[in-house]
């Protein structure tokens, strides 16, 4: 019979060894491994009882909290499909995601339950809502810490093929799309990742990364349940006290966490060992002061929702701005349409189709669009490759505009742009002014005092700093920028925007931008 997995299945293995052993830590709330597993099964039951059918598709609407793990791990024992859900979402976004992924149950903290009502009002599939936390005011069902249920058992035989989680984009680049993973793919990722950063089986994970993400979920989560690593949860920007017999600590954050940290952060404990971050941009000099006071290198990943979902991992101190290189069992190439490009140019990474997600929830044909005739899937990402074979994250292929010939990344720019003592947000687009391909830069900026907003003074800061034909020909300002329902700035409708003002105006102005 062939052995298979799941993540309740390799989480029981792991118990019958470690099982009066510290694996979760909240706040000064220890569990233990058999903790976690007795209140899984506790709510496995609960589940069942109240409705949850097994293999259905679930979707939680969580922070990270001992319940995620508890919630997560008797929906994995019911071979349910998880749908993590960004507790950020707005009724519009929640909707979109319950309506997409066909979801008949939905898991929320008590907290978030305007939001899980707005989104619900229409959607007749829903059939369950359970609350986390305390009762809440849409069904007599929730779990809290009071919960006492006979454990659900028996015999357990989980297929490989079975999905496990539906990871939704946040929808930057279009509306927000489900990516399915099986359980083989998700653990085949995850164990891979393990191996790329060469953990310790005693080394602590100190997790600050969202967990309904699906950077967070894999290498944080279903690590931890797989290989048995304890975990701290850390739902604030601060640096929790972790016990000084560890090992060492792994610190997972986001890259705002860590911007947090560098301006509050006298000392760091030594066996805080390195951090690992991702799905955001890292400011170089937060990656710099790290390294230089306290030798903590920051390393940075790259993944998606259409394949893997870790992609790329760095875990070389030289190479601090990599996005790393592919796991093991990953094949990229960076491509100019289908052509392969060899050299440190900036192209498109590819990603080989055999690390593709089994589909997504609607538009299936998705992913047969973005592969091109030699199998290879075309992210939208561009990259370049230094002689070692790191890669190095550069923008998206839409955000490329081009001048005379040139092209220009404005994340580079955005980056000098926000340095500006009055500068609070700023983005750049680019909009045609001819038939040939040729654009001009527009930049959208928030300043800190509108008083003092001058388009010239931001051109002139520019001067030197970049190169004369990259500098913005139209300077807007304005009191925010644009957001779509995920809450991400919505730079693509901005640019659309900014077409449709020029061809209205023929010269867009540099004054304060109206409310439209």
């Amino acid at each position: 019979m062939n052995f298979s997995m799941s993540l309740y299945s390799s989480f029981f293995q792991i118990t019958k060894q470690k099982h009066d052993q510290v694996f979760l830590m909240q706040e000064g709330e220890n569990y233990t491994y058999y903790d976690v597993l007795n209140k899984s099964l506790q709510i496995a039951g609960y589940l069942l009882e109240v409705g949850v059918k097994k293999r259905s598709r679930v979707a939680i609407m969580l922070l990270p909290s001992p319940e995620f793990y508890f919630i997560i791990l008797a929906l994995s024992r019911l071979e349910c499909t998880v749908v993590p859900v960004d507790p950020n979402f707005k009724s519009l976004a929640l909707r979109h995601v319950l309506s997409d992924a066909d979801i008949s149950t939905i898991i929320y903290y008590q907290k978030f339950e305007k939001s899980v009502a707005d989104a619900i009002d229409i959607l007749e599939s829903i059939s369950t809502i359970i609350a986390v936390g305390q009762k809440g005011d849409l069904s007599d069902l929730y779990i809290d810490s009071t919960l006492k249920h006979s454990l659900y058992g028996g015999p357990f035989h989980p297929d490989n093929k079975q999905e496990a989680v539906i990871f939704f984009s946040s929808g930057t680049s279009g509306p927000s799309k489900g990516g399915i993973f099986t359980n083989q793919q998700l653990l085949k990722n995850a164990q891979s990742f393990y191996e790329t950063m060469m953990f310790h089986k005693d080394e602590i994970l100190c997790a600050q990364f969202p967990l309904h993400h699906f950077w967070g979920f894999t290498t944080v989560l279903v690590t931890s349940l797989m290989k048995g690593n304890r975990v701290i949860l850390n739902p604030s920007f601060t640096l929790p006290s972790v016990p000084e017999s560890s090992r060492g600590i792994i610190l997972i954050g986001e890259t705002t966490y860590f911007e947090a940290l560098s301006t509050s952060l006298e000392t760091m404990p030594e066996n805080y060992l390195y951090g690992i971050t991702a799905g955001g941009h890292l400011k170089s000099e937060v990656q710099s002061w790290f390294y230089q006071t306290f030798h903590f290198p920051i390393y940075r990943g790259y993944g998606l929702i259409e394949a893997g979902p870790i992609i790329l991992i760095n875990n070389d101190e030289r190479k601090l701005r990599s996005i790393g290189v592919p796991l093991h069992n990953i094949a990229i190439s960076l491509r100019n349409g289908e052509k392969v490009v060899s050299d440190q140019k900036v192209c498109e990474l590819c990603i080989w189709k055999e690390s593709l997600i089994s589909g997504f929830t609607s538009n299936q044909d998705k992913l047969k669009t973005s592969l091109d005739d030699d199998g290879w899937f075309h992210t939208g990402d561009l990259c370049y490759q230094d002689l070692d074979g790191y890669f190095y994250f550069v923008d998206r292929v839409e955000n490329r505009i081009r001048i005379n010939g040139f092209d220009i990344f404005p994340e580079k720019m955005e980056d000098i742009l926000k340095k500006h003592p009055n500068v609070q947000e700023a983005v750049i687009v680019g909009i045609p002014i001819d038939n040939r391909g040729n654009e001009k830069c527009v930049a959208f900026v928030v300043p800190k005092k509108l008083s003092q907003a001058n388009a010239d003074e931001l051109k002139a800061y520019l001067k030197g700093k970049v190169p004369r034909y990259q500098i913005p020909s139209d300077v807007i300002f304005t009191d925010h920028l644009l957001v779509g329902a995920t809450g991400k700035i919505a730079r693509q409708t901005i640019r659309i925007n900014a077409i449709h003002r020029n061809s209205k105006n023929n010269n867009i102005s540099s004054k304060m931008e109206d409310d439209e």
